[in-house]
């Protein structure tokens, strides 16, 4: 049997595709347990079968790194076999000796991303890390910051939702990446940036830097003129305005070039 080393590869398609489907958190982080499952039986590779194998497992190592940690009898994995193949992602599925082991079958469209995996776009889950996430928000913005973490300037931009005020979609996004920074122990620059061509926000765009992380001049501070920065980690919060962003990378970068040792600003 292979080494459970509590993480799973998963081809990124697939992960979109996943968050997409907007399961609710509990389901969410029990398939990504168990497409971990399917490494543990061995039954992926080059040698794999066609069609969907059948799977089983404990509910009780199911959930033991994701949750939830105070499970109310089977009610979670009914709901979860429920959601799973409404949404087609499991085409048969069944609790059995009195709803302590869950067994199931994958759709074909997601064994086919799982059976021979893609190495050239994927992200690395880690079992434990997503059991911290407490919902489908944190989640999303976990496995995007994990994909890119061992980028050597990794970043992303979020949409802005038309339907939300700015500063609830703000408040979302700063408490989320609060704790995907704690999670991942990094530290996040949050850029609101406006249209070029107009003063209307456009996007958000989220840089991490953490010690293996390899920007250059400073560029995790650099934003649209006029953008909102926040820094977000651990402890909390801290909002930037455009000026100090600008002279904290100028100071940063005069310091760099004296031969100065380098830190993340606080």
């Amino acid at each position: 049997m292979p080494t459970d080393n509590g993480k799973v590869m998963i081809p990124w398609r697939l992960a979109e595709t996943i968050l997409e489907t907007r399961l609710s958190t509990t389901t969410l982080r029990l398939l990504f347990s168990m497409l971990h499952r399917l490494d543990l039986a061995d039954v992926c590779g080059p040698g794999a079968p066609a069609d969907p194998p059948a799977t089983w497992a404990a509910c009780a190592d199911l959930r033991a790194r994701v949750g939830p940690r105070c499970p109310n009898g089977a009610r979670d994995f009914h709901a979860a076999m429920d959601e799973l193949l409404r949404a087609e992602i499991l085409v048969a599925a069944d609790l059995l000796n009195r709803n302590t082991d869950f067994q199931w079958r994958f759709a074909p469209w997601v064994w086919s991303h799982m059976r021979v995996r893609d190495w050239s776009n994927y992200v690395l889950v880690d079992l434990v890390e997503l059991g911290q996430c407490n919902s489908w928000y944190t989640v999303m913005l976990y496995i995007r910051m994990r994909k890119l973490y061992g980028s050597d300037a990794p970043q992303f931009q979020m949409a802005i939702d038309p339907k939300r005020s700015i500063a609830a979609q703000t408040r979302r996004l700063t408490e989320a990446t609060r704790r995907v920074a704690s999670i991942l122990n990094v530290v996040c620059y949050i850029g609101l940036e406006h249209a070029r061509h107009a003063p209307i926000p456009e996007r958000f765009v989220i840089k991490l830097t953490h010690p293996g992380t390899r920007w250059k001049k400073h560029a995790y501070l650099k934003f649209r003129p006029n953008s909102q920065v926040w820094r977000v980690d651990c402890i909390g919060t801290r909002r930037f305005d455009t000026r100090s962003v600008s002279k904290l990378r100028a100071d940063l970068m005069v310091k760099e070039d004296e031969g100065l040792e380098h830190q993340l600003p606080r």
